[in-house]
């Protein structure tokens, strides 16, 4: 559907760029990520926006490789000038970052609500305040650092950490998604099972518990659509 490639590329661009390569590896995890939103935007239109950013990201990610790759050629001043583009390149894709993760979180708390899913809505709205408060800390940071304020170092820490576990969480989400929000049609398709039998034992009792989750949100869903069709009627009749 879509959820996959979303969560590897997630990851190629946002949690394997810690190497002397890492420009290589976000532009691979931008393309990814754009394949997968473009699967996602044939079930749910908001994907759109969210592949819009993926792609600004993309842009970003291709001018870092090739000042990165141009840089090489020119020993003199090489080494200022890296750390330049470098700290030019990484604010830039923060800052689309940020807002990338907005429209993000939209789409898959539309989709998550469509299908039924509650949990997945309302954790993309807490990763939701999560980002904000994220892009919050890094204001107070600049402040601090420009007063030169003692407590400045503590607060920096916070801001290098806090990115890291919004990806993992970020992850866990998409991960949700793959293996929950699936394709119409293959909700009865057989799963394909494992040579490890404790893990096929453990599948059968997730298995078992999700089907009666489903099943009690089915019958949930019918009965509304029952009282919303008594409702409708009886405002017909108090019409005439």
């Amino acid at each position: 559907m879509g959820f996959g490639l979303l969560f590897f590329g997630y990851a190629l661009s946002h949690l394997m760029t810690l190497n002397s390569f890492g420009f290589v590896f976000r532009l691979t995890g931008c393309a990814v990520m754009i394949a997968g939103l473009s699967k996602l935007e044939a079930y749910e239109k908001r994907f759109f926006y969210a592949r819009l950013n993926a792609i600004f990201l993309a842009i970003i990610a291709l001018l870092e490789s090739v000042g990165q790759l141009l840089l090489g050629h020119f020993p003199a001043g090489s080494v200022i000038a890296t750390v330049v583009s470098k700290n030019i390149f990484y604010v830039a894709f923060l800052a689309v970052t940020v807002i990338f993760h907005v429209f993000l979180y939209r789409a898959i708390r539309k989709i998550a609500r469509d299908v039924g899913i509650r949990n997945i809505e309302e954790r993309a709205l807490r990763y939701g305040i999560f980002a904000c408060f994220e892009l919050l800390l890094l204001a107070v940071c600049g402040i601090c650092w420009y007063l030169k304020f003692d407590f400045t170092r503590y607060i920096l820490m916070a801001v290098v950490l806090l990115p890291y576990i919004i990806i993992v969480l970020n992850l866990t989400l998409f991960y949700s998604c793959y293996k929950n929000i699936c394709e119409e049609g293959d909700e009865e398709a057989p799963r394909k099972p494992s040579r490890i039998p404790f893990l096929n034992k453990l599948f059968e009792v997730s298995e078992k518990r999700e089907q009666e989750i489903y099943e009690k949100t089915k019958l949930y869903a019918e009965d509304k659509i029952r009282q919303d069709n008594v409702k409708k009627k009886n405002k017909k009749k108090k019409k005439k």
